[in-house]
């Protein structure tokens, strides 16, 4: 497995990475992907989304901002089954 890497390393081509922030002492670790704010499905940018992003795939994603934002980054581990 890689080690833990700074944040400012990690890719942003809105692949999923693990991303990781201390909070009062409580290391959090989310899987994450980071969005551009580029134009969407409506032709408009949107600068506002610009930023890592919890899970895509899920109801509960949430823009990782203020003491969510992410200092660190680790390449997701391949599953079991190989999907990813």
């Amino acid at each position: 497995m890689s080690e833990w890497q700074l944040i400012e390393t990690a890719p942003k081509d809105e692949s999923n990475v693990i991303v990781g922030v201390d909070i009062a002492s409580v290391w959090i670790v989310r899987k994450a992907w980071w969005d551009d704010g580029a134009t969407y499905y409506d032709g408009r940018e949107h600068p506002e989304d610009k930023g890592w992003w919890s899970d895509r795939n899920s109801v509960a994603s949430e823009k990782l901002e203020g003491i969510y934002e992410p200092t660190h980054w680790i390449p997701l581990p391949t599953p079991p089954n190989g999907s990813d």
